[in-house]
């Protein structure tokens, strides 16, 4: 089915060849049972009556030859009945368009039932087929009687037809509602991840315009990096997960422009188990919890500082931990780890509860923040749990 999505169109209507469609899968099983029911009826009235009246019936072949005539009509009829046109609008207005059609139907039964036996196989009528001749068969009593069976018919089939349409607009109003969903879902995606890194940009900016006097080629190597690791994070932007093995080459980039910024304060290490390089992670994790970490830990304090990264896995999942030095004593600023509360909303958006966010000091100095998240990672890329997270070479976890 397909769905007019028209701006400023109340709820979702049917197109129109979903329309016909469904007038059809309507239309033809009504035609059989009509027949069936008409083919039973008039061989019980030929076995109560007389052998002299028997001729007077209408043959099965004759029979089946109208129902054939009568598909089309129905199927226009149901076609009509269930557009916009014919059930929009008052109550009374859209009961007397259906009663038209189904009178206009009902109607036509009686005059296609003889052209059927006028035209069927054997039919032995010498009579002409004119207008004079139609009006000397049609008595009006076979003629309301005929009306009225067919419109009880009619009646059972319009019924089903408005169900079947009611339960494919319920179905296509499902997708578009979830449709709507994932869009909104998607923007509100997209918002949180503009909102993760403002204070790294405006700090590097700072440290920039801080060594363009004092030592220009610093400031013009740090802006290379910094175009780097821009270009690389909005790279194929769409996709929401990135392989973990990207996000630590991020991780690496961000780390060396704070080197540059903190110098040889900062002392980072990066401590990742193998076989976890191709686990997705969503795009940014790494960065928003280092610019954390970086926010309000290296820059609060003086003298030199640790800032560590470990990805790991704990019982099935991918473990994802930076730590940093911190003053217990020092009170945190308005608004502590906002960029975390950000992060969060974004995790329940993509993992729903299947994921864990947890901070908070040691008690000597130390403030870890943890990530942990189902772990997606390729059949046997991983090697045992038990044999702990294993570290990189000196050269890669040692970032100066």
């Amino acid at each position: 089915m397909q769905l007019d999505l028209t701006a400023g169109e109340a709820g979702a209507s049917l197109s129109r060849t979903a329309q016909l469609r469904l007038a059809i899968a309507v239309a033809a099983p009504v035609c059989a049972f009509a027949l069936l029911w008409n083919l039973s009826v008039v061989h019980y009235y030929i076995m109560m009556s007389d052998p002299a009246d028997r001729a007077t019936f209408m043959a099965p072949v004759a029979r089946a030859i109208q129902h054939i005539l009568l598909l089309p009509l129905l199927t226009g009829s149901y076609y009509l009945a269930g557009l916009p046109a014919a059930t929009g609008g008052r109550p009374w207005r859209v009961l007397i368009k259906q009663l038209a059609l189904l009178i206009a139907f009902s109607l036509l039964v009686r005059p296609v039932g003889f052209v059927a036996a006028h035209f069927a196989p054997g039919a032995m009528s010498s009579e002409p087929f004119d207008l004079a001749h139609l009006a000397e068969e049609m008595g009006l009593a076979e003629w309301m009687s005929s009306a009225l069976n067919y419109s009880l018919v009619y009646a059972l089939g319009l019924g089903v037809l408005f169900g079947l349409i009611m339960l494919a607009k319920y179905r296509q109003e499902q997708l578009r509602a979830a449709a709507m969903r994932a869009n909104w879902l998607q923007a509100q995606l997209e918002t949180l991840r503009v909102q993760l890194h403002p204070h790294f940009l405006f700090n590097t900016l700072n440290t920039i315009s801080a060594l363009v006097g004092s030592r220009p080629e610093e400031a013009r190597d740090l802006i290379a990096q910094l175009a780097a690791l821009l270009r690389d994070s909005i790279e194929e932007a769409a996709g929401e997960f990135y392989p973990l093995r990207r996000e630590v080459e991020l991780a690496n980039k961000y780390l060396r422009i704070m080197s540059a910024r903190f110098g040889a304060r900062l002392k980072p290490t990066l401590d990742v188990m193998p076989g976890l390089e191709d686990c997705p992670v969503p795009h940014g994790l790494l960065l928003t919890l280092l610019e954390n970490a970086v926010t309000h830990g290296v820059s609060a304090i003086t003298g030199d500082s640790e800032l560590s990264l470990r990805c790991g896995l704990e019982r099935g999942l991918l473990v994802v931990e930076v730590g940093n030095d911190y003053d217990p004593e020092a009170a945190p600023p308005p608004g502590h780890r906002g960029g975390l509360s950000a992060l969060a909303t974004r995790l329940n958006a993509l993992y729903g509860d299947a994921f864990e966010l947890e901070y908070g000091g040691n008690g000597g100095g130390i403030w870890y923040t943890r990530v942990r998240l189902p772990a997606d990672c390729e059949s046997g890329a991983v090697g045992a749990e038990g044999a702990g997270a294993r570290a990189l070479p000196l050269a890669q976890r040692r970032l100066i």
